[in-house]
């Protein structure tokens, strides 16, 4: 294999010309079938975690593209290292949410059954002289729970068509699946060829001594959370041997990344911590080893430009869903990497990572919350919004709608951004609202909100409820 080396084509360019990537817009849409297209192991993992339907529209896709596939075999390894998990872990849901709902009725009957015990305490307490006992109301256990028989016979019954729908079992992940058989029809031919021990232990020792110490994408950001050294330089050796690729391959100005792994050593982020773009690192290193540009896409990204470009293929809703389902992704890995670290600093999370975790607490707190720039629906509007959060409160009725702002501060929250909630409470025809920060609330802010069903939830009341209703212990670190 070639060691690629830097081209000389743009050596007369001047300090504008010559450094492009880091200051020249990047085109929105690319022309997927005249591209380099490279699969990372992110996005094709992320295929067990999507519907069959919109798992068909993937693969569809890239059959159609098949001749502009590559999968660097690093990346084709790694895939196969997650596989297992990853598939298991969706049956594992299905699982346990069947246990949930055949469990329902058994602890409604215990909670009753609690409730009414207290009830009889209270009597005792009052010393009335009044005979009751629960028996005779049919508040013992056999009655309550012939009372509840069926009850979630509606709910077990939709959750069966849907398990119906999902087309992989437990065994499934053990032998030759759907989504491993149609992958290897269309991977046919496009898997790199591996490096040899001496070229691995040089791209090894490339990562970990130079370019990670130096905080030179891409790799450096979790390179300390793997066991070897070989795993840490992983996502280096994926970049090698996608240049080693693009200077090989023929034909195409773009290189275009599918991968949806969105941390800062691959993308530039947003002020919440979404990604934007590729790292101008990386487009310029590549630009000066093959003259091509680099366009990162997530999965959901590169559905949505096939759409256009192959019409009939994609449809919207497949687009949304996988969205949706990549936000649902990354906000369930922030959730266990903080269960699984000792005392966690809240702080070191991103803006849009606090978001995703505040709707986790809400959702664990009986709520049903969606990210509003993730929504499908929410997210049409022209109109901006100045929440984050949308949580309904299934439980009362009509149900409560509440609208949730988060903000990641180290200093007082001022009382505008309470102000700011309240107008949006009056404009959305909310029934309450919520602030949420890992700072505090001023005597100002709590006076505005007395009295306006806002709930001001601070840095300590947020950790006590994280522990509570997530099970996550977390703290506050000040950086200086």
């Amino acid at each position: 294999m070639t060691d690629s080396q830097p081209k000389a084509s743009n050596s007369e360019q001047g300090i504008a010309g010559r450094f492009k990537s880091w200051w020249s817009a990047v085109p929105e849409v690319v022309d997927l079938q005249d591209s380099l297209i490279v699969i990372d192991a992110s996005a094709l993992l992320h295929l067990y975690r999507i519907s069959p339907k919109a798992r068909e529209q993937t693969l569809s896709v890239m059959a159609l593209l098949q001749n502009q596939l590559f999968i660097p075999h690093q990346a084709a390894q790694e895939f196969h290292r997650n596989r297992f998990g990853v598939a298991t872990s969706r049956i594992k849901q299905f699982r346990e949410t069947r246990q949930t709902l055949e469990q329902a009725p058994k602890e409604a009957v215990a909670l009753l059954r609690s409730t009414v015990a207290k009830f009889e305490s209270f009597r005792t307490r009052i010393m009335t002289e009044r005979q009751w006992k629960p028996d005779d109301h049919h508040l013992d256990e056999n009655s309550l729970t012939q009372r509840l028989h069926g009850v979630m016979d509606a709910a077990l019954s939709e959750f069966e068509a849907l398990e119906a729908e999902y087309d992989l079992r437990p065994g499934d992940v053990l032998r030759m699946d759907p989504v491993l058989t149609r992958l290897e029809e269309i991977t046919s031919g496009r898997i790199g060829l591996p490096y040899d021990n001496d070229q691995l232990e040089q791209r090894i020792r490339e990562a970990n001594e130079f370019r990670y110490p130096n905080i030179i994408p891409p790799g450096y950001a979790d390179a300390r959370s793997k066991s070897t050294p070989y795993l840490a330089a992983g996502d280096y050796i994926v970049w090698r041997q996608i240049i080693d690729q693009a200077v090989e391959a023929t034909g195409g100005e773009f290189v275009a990344v599918v991968t949806n792994d969105v941390k800062e050593d691959w993308w530039e982020l947003d002020k919440k911590g979404r990604p934007t773009k590729a790292r101008s690192e990386l487009s310029q290193e590549l630009v000066e080893t093959c003259g091509r540009q680099l366009k990162l896409l997530t999965l959901s990204s590169f559905l949505d430009i096939a759409a256009v470009q192959l019409p009939g293929e994609v449809s919207e809703e497949t687009v949304e869903r996988v969205r949706v389902s990549e936000v649902e992704t990354q906000m369930d890995s922030v959730i266990e990497s903080l269960r699984e670290s000792g005392h966690p600093n809240l702080l070191a999370l991103s803006p849009f990572e606090l978001e995703g975790l505040v709707r986790a607490l809400f959702e664990a707190m009986g709520y049903t919350a969606t990210l509003v720039d993730y929504d499908p629906e929410l997210s049409k509007t022209s109109s901006p919004r100045s929440y984050d959060i949308l949580a309904i409160d299934p439980r009362t009725e009509p149900p409560t709608r509440t609208i949730v702002e988060v903000k990641r501060y180290k200093n007082l929250v001022a009382s505008e951004t309470v102000r700011a909630l309240y107008g949006s409470m009056l404009h959305e025809g909310a029934d309450r609202g919520a602030v949420v920060t890992t700072s505090q609330f001023g005597i100002a802010s709590r006076d505005f909100a007395d009295g306006k069903n806002i709930d001001l939830i601070d840095g300590m009341k947020l950790l006590m409820l994280l522990n509570e209703h997530l099970g996550i212990d977390v703290t506050f670190t000040h950086e200086n």
